[in-house]
């Protein structure tokens, strides 16, 4: 009877013993969760903090890229509006001229450029004119030439061209007589006084 409840006592100190030790496992690993925890939420709020410093950063540079282009943007805009309004005057000059005198022009354009094609016949296209203006000009800008029209020589930005224009291709060499192309090289020559006179003394800076 004695041994049973010393065996009884023994499971008891054992039973204890395990418990006391099992509480300690416990504590510990509650104060480790707990330790996580705070580091877990400081981390947390660090990262956030980076995140939102990193934001008024990129959003700061990305105000300063807009501010600094703004007025680039805005002086390039007034820059092709004064070249649209530049190149449209010069076209409508030029389209307001009598026909005699367009075809002046164009002649005289033919004639320069006239000792560069190879002799013999050539390939011709045109547009914003008659065959038969296209004729007499010819006979006149290159009176020892027999040619052939072939409107597959224009090019797509030719085809949409509103002022007279005439191409001349002899094979090797193509040349071109076109009131849009005489219009540029007049505005080279007369832009800062025509830009004046359009668009006021500050356009010629543009």
């Amino acid at each position: 009877m004695e041994e049973i409840r010393s065996t009884e006592a023994l499971d008891r100190e054992i039973l204890e013993d395990a418990r006391k030790k099992a509480d300690r496992i416990l504590r510990a690993a509650e104060q480790r969760l707990e330790s996580d925890k705070e580091s877990w939420k400081k981390k947390t709020e660090d990262d956030i903090s980076e995140l939102e410093r990193l934001h008024v950063q990129r959003v700061e540079k990305h105000r300063q890229e807009v501010m600094a282009r703004l007025p680039l943007d805005k002086r390039r805009a007034r820059a092709e509006r004064s070249e649209r309004i530049l190149n449209g005057a010069m076209e409508e000059f030029l389209a307001s001229l009598p026909l005699e005198k367009q075809l002046g022009l164009l002649k005289a354009e033919l004639r320069d450029r006239a000792s560069s094609l190879p002799p013999g016949p050539v390939t011709i296209a045109f547009r914003g004119l008659d065959e038969g203006t296209v004729t007499i000009l010819l006979k006149e800008a290159l009176p020892q030439s027999s040619w052939t029209v072939d409107e597959n020589l224009l090019t797509d930005d030719q085809k949409m061209e509103k002022l007279p224009l005439l191409v001349v291709n002899g094979g090797a060499v193509r040349i071109t007589a076109s009131l849009s192309a005489l219009a540029q090289d007049l505005l080279l020559q007369y832009r800062a006084e025509l830009a004046t006179v359009l668009l006021g003394e500050g356009a010629i800076n543009d």
